[in-house]
């Protein structure tokens, strides 16, 4: 039954249905400039975390070692403490030997202030993986958003634990 009235209704449905694809083309093309936007914003945020990350470990490591070296010069100077030092404590030998003491205990108390005050590497570590994570989140939306937009199947990208080899 092919009258006037269901060929009008017809066309009348396919000019809705052009529409609405148009309008829903439209939300996706907004909806990627977006993702896009906000994958880029999170990309450069993740990049500079890890530069912090990777600037707070070494930072870390010089401080370390630096205590490391502070704390074996008071073991060596522990040794060479003089025989009469609880006897004589104003003995010139004695008298040095203290502000040896004196000093490596001030640096190492300085390098320790220093050491609390770097950055909390683990709590970064932390936020990287879960900043990564939405990095990749992002990446799988855009990828699902082109692909919807281009009319193809949804195509995850390969990676990860379960990526061939």
């Amino acid at each position: 039954m092919n009258t006037p009235a269901v060929a009008h209704a017809r066309a009348q449905l396919t000019e809705a249905e052009a529409v609405a694809a148009k309008e829903r083309r439209a939300q996706l093309v907004a909806q990627l400039r977006s993702t896009r936007s906000e994958l880029r914003t999170e990309t450069r945020k993740l990049e500079k975390l890890k530069q912090t990350i990777f600037t707070g470990q070494a930072a870390l490591e010089n401080v370390l070692r630096e205590q490391q070296m502070y704390l074996n010069a008071l073991g060596m100077n522990a040794q060479r403490k003089p025989s009469c030092a609880e006897l004589i404590p104003a003995d010139p030998e004695v008298v040095e030997w203290r502000m040896r003491e004196t000093d490596l205990e001030t640096n190492l108390a300085r390098l320790r202030a220093r050491r609390a005050q770097l950055p909390n590497l683990e709590l970064l570590r932390v936020e990287g993986v879960q900043l990564a994570q939405h990095v990749q989140q992002l990446m799988y939306a855009e990828n699902n958003l082109i692909n919807e937009l281009d009319g193809g199947v949804g195509v995850v990208p390969v990676g990860g634990v379960f990526a061939p080899s």
